[in-house]
């Protein structure tokens, strides 16, 4: 899968998996961060009645994917970082880097 499809395809899995999970309803949308110097592809997770939500950096799950990371697994640690950050009551935003847990896991 190309990195247009994957990162169509992340945004659909995580709200899914999400609302699955919870039986809640998320906003998740693609867009580009800019931060300093460096601009990033990424989804953004919130509750759907929230204001603030958490950035998962998209190019970072897709390099975990190139690098041989089942596709479920990559979906599985985008929606456990959104929990892990504290967003079950979303507080304040947080940039969760996974492929860097995905690479030290194995």
């Amino acid at each position: 899968m190309n990195y247009e499809e994957f990162k169509d395809k992340v945004v659909e899995d995580v709200r899914r998996e999400l609302e699955t999970r919870t039986g809640k309803s998320y906003d998740v949308q693609a867009h580009t961060v800019e931060k300093m110097n460096e601009n990033y592809d990424a989804i953004t997770v919130k509750p759907e009645d929230g204001i603030i939500g958490v950035n998962l950096n998209v190019e970072e799950l897709y390099k975990a994917y190139e690098d041989g990371h089942s596709y479920d697994s990559i979906v599985d640690r985008a929606v456990l970082s959104f929990w892990n950050s504290g967003s079950g009551s979303v507080i304040e935003t947080c940039v969760c880097n996974i492929y860097c847990s995905l690479k030290y896991d194995n």
